[in-house]
């Protein structure tokens, strides 16, 4: 497992329901092995399903950093 700082925003303001409400958290996803250059479309894929999990469904993926230990 490796570290990722996620920001996320919730879905409804991204469909201009409401204000933006940005939260930016460390999560762990299953990404070791994987090559951000060469497997990037994976990696997003993943760390979105994290996103979807964490928030039920509410919130979207704007930007991601992974964390070095």
């Amino acid at each position: 497992m490796e570290r990722w700082k996620l920001t996320y925003a919730n879905r409804a303001a991204m469909l201009g329901e409401m204000p933006a409400q940005y939260v930016t958290a460390e999560f762990e996803a299953a990404t070791d092995g994987l090559d951000q250059d060469a497997d990037e479309q994976t990696i997003v894929a993943m760390l979105h399903c994290v996103i979807e999990e964490h928030t039920e469904g509410a919130g979207v993926l704007t930007e991601a950093e992974k964390v070095e230990r």
